[in-house]
């Protein structure tokens, strides 16, 4: 499926919902990621022009810049927003580290960077002795390929983003 029939889907659909076990569950797993990586997060209000390279070289030199520009969630308040960047910007690291390195970001990498992230979870449900959640699949799959993918389209993330279940 091409970047812009994804796009389109996104934009088309109505806002879903997230319920508030799969909202807890999900901001659950992320704090958990969040105080796993390594080094000191900086958050900020400057444009996000960071490839993964630099991301990976930045968290290699102590410091993971995150940026809070167009931080307005549909389904989180913005303080749990940015733990979910930051966490999605570490996880591109762990991609980038693993020896997929893009020089930019793509749809590629934002589908590993999807893939880590629901490896993670599905991990993080079997320690917790939870049962692993298919919405919270879903949450991530919009949050991050559906809104990449709106963005390598628009050329901008749109001024209201929703989620798609």
């Amino acid at each position: 499926m091409s970047i812009d029939k994804i796009a389109q889907y996104y934009l088309g659909s109505a806002h879903c919902e997230v319920s508030e076990p799969v909202h807890d569950e999900t901001i659950k797993f992320l704090w958990e990621e969040f105080s796993q990586i390594p080094c000191q997060v900086v958050f900020g209000d400057w444009d996000d022009d960071s490839s993964p390279e630099s991301l990976y070289n930045s968290v290699r030199s102590g410091v993971l810049q995150v940026s809070t520009a167009f931080n307005n969630p549909a389904w989180c308040t913005p303080s749990e927003n940015l733990c979910f960047r930051a966490v999605h910007d570490w996880h591109h690291t762990l991609d980038y580290g693993d020896g997929y390195q893009w020089s930019t970001f793509t749809l590629t990498s934002e589908l590993a960077s999807y893939n880590r992230a629901v490896s993670r979870y599905r991990a993080y449900c079997d320690r917790e002795g939870i049962s692993f959640n298919r919405q919270v699949q879903a949450l991530f799959y919009s949050e991050i390929v559906l809104q990449a993918s709106t963005y390598f389209h628009l050329g901008d993330f749109p001024d209201t983003q929703h989620v798609v279940l």
